[in-house]
C-alpha cells in the first residue's frame, strides 16, 4: 500500500464564532448532567410520595380518625403536586398548547439539546437557563427532603396514635 504517511485533519470551514474550550465544554456537561441526575431522582421521589399520600388518603377514608388526618394527607398530596408540576410541568397544560410557567425539566431539555453534539460549547444562554433550572431545583428539592423527612414521618406517627390500619411506607405492620 505504500509507505505511512502523516497529515493533519483541519475542519473545512471556520467557525462562525469562537468557542468555549474542550474543559470549558465538558465541566459544563458534567455540571448539567448532574444536575439532570438530580432532578429525575426528585422526580421519582416525588411520584414515591404520592403514592404513599394517596394511599393514606384511601385509608382514610375507611378509618375513623379525626379529619384532621385527612386535611394533613390532603395539604402533603397537593405540595407535592405543585413541587411535581413545578419539576415536570403540566401536562394537561402542555397537551393543549398553554406551556404555562417553564418547568426545571424544560429548562434542563433546552441546555441538553442545545448542546449535544455541539462544536461551540454551551452559550450563554444555555449558562443562563441552567443557572435558573439550579435555582429553581433548590427550592424544590428542598421541600421535598422536608416533606420525606418531617412531614411525612410525623403524619405516620398521627396515623399510628389514631389507630388507622398500615399503610405502604409505615414499616412493618405492628411493629412500632
Amino acid at each position: 500500500m505504500g509507505e505511512p504517511q502523516s497529515f493533519t485533519v483541519t475542519p473545512i470551514g471556520g467557525r462562525g464564532q469562537p468557542g468555549a474550550s474542550l474543559d470549558e465544554v465538558i465541566a459544563f456537561t458534567r455540571d448539567l448532567d448532574d444536575l439532570n441526575r438530580q432532578v429525575a431522582g426528585a422526580g421519582a421521589a416525588i411520584k414515591s410520595l404520592l403514592t404513599e399520600t394517596r394511599a393514606i388518603k384511601k385509608t382514610l377514608l375507611r378509618s375513623a380518625a379525626p379529619d384532621s388526618l385527612r386535611n394533613h394527607a390532603r395539604a402533603l398530596e397537593l405540595e407535592l403536586l405543585a413541587l411535581e408540576q413545578k419539576l415536570s410541568g403540566n401536562e394537561a397544560r402542555d397537551l393543549y398548547g398553554d406551556l404555562g410557567p417553564v418547568s426545571v425539566s424544560r429548562r434542563l431539555g433546552v441546555a441538553m439539546l442545545g448542546t449535544f453534539r455541539s462544536t461551540y460549547g454551551p452559550t450563554q444562554t444555555h449558562q443562563a437557563v441552567v443557572q435558573i433550572a439550579r435555582k429553581d431545583f433548590a427550592d424544590v428539592k428542598t421541600r421535598i427532603q422536608r416533606i420525606n423527612d418531617t412531614d411525612m414521618p410525623a403524619l405516620q406517627t398521627e396515623l399510628n396514635q389514631a389507630g388507622v390500619p398500615w399503610t405502604p411506607g409505615r414499616g412493618v405492620p405492628g411493629g412500632d
